[in-house]
């Protein structure tokens, strides 16, 4: 009974870990484009505002 019990609970846990690492690294990706596309924007606007 218990060890059934503790081996359905370790295959939720890790369903959940999964879930929880894929949102991350989609969460991450769209984050980094975010990231890079800001940069981009501020470099942009700083070579504009600032001419060297």
């Amino acid at each position: 009974m218990r060890s059934s019990f503790l081996k359905v609970a370790k295959v939720q846990f890790r369903l959940l870990y999964y879930k929880f690492v894929f949102k991350l690294c989609k969460n991450f990706t769209i984050a980094q484009v975010a990231f890079k596309f800001s940069s981009a924007r501020h470099f942009i606007l700083h070579s504009i505002l600032s001419p060297e």
